[in-house]
């Protein structure tokens, strides 16, 4: 008997075929990049992560709020919110619209030379199952977003204020996964590739995203080795699909489901 367009009921179709991790990379055009570039805004951003994590203006900074506008409540939360607000939305969002206006004021076209628009290519449901399962097992290891691993999760949940933790939440599962995704995937991804090919600019562009959160991490190696594989994931689908826009959906729904796996273990277990 002849099969057409189905596939016969005595053939199974693995989940795993051996073309999982081989689709073909997108089809894009690289800007070209000099190296002067590239290590100036990754040198930048790199020396200010560590810049911010040893200052003590932020640590003034975030009490005076706490007094005045009922924002923290507890000392035992400075850190964490130095690190979330400092790094989100001065580091991070600053790095990112600086990159902006380089490429506005050098005339390139932002949206195109960044992958924010565009077709999405190779799309593969396959691996959205397979990241979102990934996703869900990181979330119940971790439990919370491994901002700082050593914060216990009762007291980031009952003894911040509610204004705090939304705008915490918002710049974990929002403000953090656009900005990133501009910086390593639309700007540096792109930026190695016209100097060293795909498949070690996938490399080099996880090892920088990785050695970004070190900062937070503070020796947490096993929290490390989590955001090289997933750093490694999302760089692979940016140049599979050739879209920033679809991996910072990815980065998203990675944040979303960290945080939420902390309060869902919160509610449930209190730790």
């Amino acid at each position: 008997m002849h099969w057409t367009g189905q596939t016969p009921p005595s053939v199974s179709r693995p989940f795993f075929r051996p073309d999982f991790f081989r689709v073909p990379f997108a089809n894009e055009f690289f800007p070209r990049r000099s190296w002067i570039e590239i290590l100036f805004f990754f040198a930048l951003f790199l020396s200010g992560a560590w810049w911010i994590r040893d200052q003590e203006f932020g640590f003034a900074l975030i009490e005076w709020l706490r007094q005045n506008f009922s924002i923290f409540t507890r000392e035992p939360l400075l850190q964490v919110y130095v690190y979330i607000f400092f790094e989100t939305f001065v580091l991070k969002l600053g790095m990112a619209l600086l990159l902006v206006l380089y490429l506005w004021v050098y005339q390139e076209p932002v949206f195109a030379s960044l992958a924010l628009k565009g077709r999405i290519q190779n799309f593969s449901k396959r691996f959205l199952w397979f990241y979102a399962f990934l996703c869900v097992a990181i979330a119940w290891w971790q439990g919370i977003d491994p901002l700082t691993p050593d914060l216990p999760t009762p007291l980031f949940f009952q003894e911040s204020a509610l204004v705090g933790n939304l705008l915490a939440v918002f710049s974990l599962a929002v403000v953090a996964p656009v900005t990133e995704e501009i910086i390593f995937r639309g700007f540096l991804y792109p930026a190695l590739c016209s100097r060293l090919g795909r498949v070690a600019s996938i490399f080099l562009t996880t090892i920088v995203f990785t050695a970004a959160h070190a900062p937070q991490m503070n020796g947490e190696y096993g929290h490390l080795a989590v955001i090289f594989v997933v750093g490694a994931l999302l760089t692979w689908q940016r140049a599979v699909t050739g879209s920033t826009r679809y991996v910072i959906v990815l980065h998203t729904f990675y944040n979303s489901v960290l945080t939420l796996g902390g309060f869902i273990r919160f509610c449930f277990y209190g730790l």
